[in-house]
């Protein structure tokens, strides 16, 4: 099994030589959902890991709308591909665009849209002779990949360190948000229904992407992916930035550094996703929080935001029995029953108040472990 990697800097396209990498995705950020080069530093990338022998993979991964479609066609036709060995595309107008324009193999990436056998077996007798990879989803568990395997005659490449895409709108949705005009905006957000936060969500021009919390890592199961048949294992180092840890990818797999030490190096938490087993059909019953459904008896409101070490803020969603010295308890999204005595009760404007009406919001004292969400009743 080959290992492929991105690169947007010529000290990672020197590193990749140095290591015996020999494939290299680039791509300019009119293209890609997350590379940032220019059309102008991808040439020079082109060009410079040419001569220094190595494959050149030109990544084309953005969905084109068709109001947009001529002018991406405009900054691919710009870019000279006589030294670009392969295409790496994920749309399927694109593929139809560059089958008829070009003669460049193809690897195409079913890596968010197609995790079907029938879809695949499809994709491969369509792109035929020009097809050179299929990149397989990582949702895939290991008993597909290798019944994959088993079907499909061309070569397989899956993600073996790096992003997991939870989310893609095309949409600008951290722009109404966030006062900052720039082609790229990263910022953090959580969920309202349970404790997780921290997903790293990135805007640029082609929309708004989520990530999960931690990368995707099956450098333990390398020896295993191989044995299954995968040709290309992907590191991707395009979120973390940290492309000087692909020297510490190599050295665990050629054991000279142990699974452990690479975890405690790497400046995120690490998953195996659904290699093991694909059990997310067990979360549909979950997707609504039963524990965030209002129970009548005894219930007083919602908490709609807690700001730590000065005040818990509640709506109050019937007839309040709130008052100073009512015992109170809290039902967090997590399950946790918290019990609380009222020991203040403000207005928004701070005012000290003793008589609260429904759909009133007030404010009581700060209570760790509550947060947005938290159902309250009397206890």
């Amino acid at each position: 099994m080959k290992f492929v990697t991105y690169a947007q800097t010529k000290f990672e396209l020197e590193q990749a030589t140095e290591l015996n990498i020999r494939q290299v995705i680039l791509s300019c950020r009119e293209l890609s959902r997350s590379i940032r080069n220019t059309a102008s530093e991808l040439e020079v990338l082109i060009n410079y890991a040419f001569d220094l022998g190595l494959e050149i993979i030109l990544e084309w991964d953005i969905l084109v709308s068709e109001s947009e479609f001529e002018a991406k066609v405009k900054v691919f036709g710009d870019i000279n591909i006589e030294k670009v060995s392969h295409l790496r595309i994920q749309d399927l107008g694109v593929l139809e665009y560059v089958l008829e324009n070009t003669d460049k193999k193809i690897q195409y990436i079913a890596e968010t849209g197609n995790a079907n056998l029938v879809g695949l077996k499809y994709l491969e007798e369509y792109i035929a002779e020009r097809l050179d990879t299929l990149i397989l989803s990582y949702q895939l568990p290991k008993t597909k990949l290798t019944e994959f395997r088993q079907q499909l005659s061309c070569k397989l490449e899956i993600l073996g360190l790096g992003p997991i895409l939870l989310f893609y709108s095309p949409r600008e949705l951290l722009s109404p948000l966030i006062d900052i005009r720039d082609e790229f905006i990263e910022a953090t957000g959580e969920s309202e229904e349970s404790p997780h936060k921290g997903f790293p969500i990135v805007q640029n021009q082609h929309g708004t992407f989520m990530y999960h919390l931690k990368d995707l890592c099956l450098l333990e199961e390398f020896s295993e992916l191989e044995k299954i048949g995968i040709d290309y294992f992907r590191v991707d180092f395009n979120m973390i930035k940290k492309p000087h840890l692909l020297r510490q990818v190599m050295d665990v797999t050629n054991n000279k550094l142990s699974i452990k030490d690479f975890k405690t190096a790497y400046p995120k938490g690490l998953i195996k996703g659904y290699y093991n087993i694909n059990k997310s059909n067990v979360l549909f019953s979950k997707l609504k929080n039963y524990r965030l459904i209002r129970k009548d008896k005894d219930y007083l409101g919602e908490v709609v935001e807690a700001i730590k070490d000065k005040y818990i803020v509640i709506k109050v969603k019937s007839e309040s029995h709130l008052s100073l010295g009512t015992q109170i308890e809290f039902v967090t999204p997590e399950g946790k029953n918290i019990p609380f005595t009222i020991s203040q009760l403000k207005s928004l404007s701070l005012n000290p108040i003793e008589k609260i009406n429904k759909d009133q919001i007030v404010l009581i004292d700060y209570r760790s472990g509550i947060w947005n969400k938290s159902q309250v009743y009397l206890a």
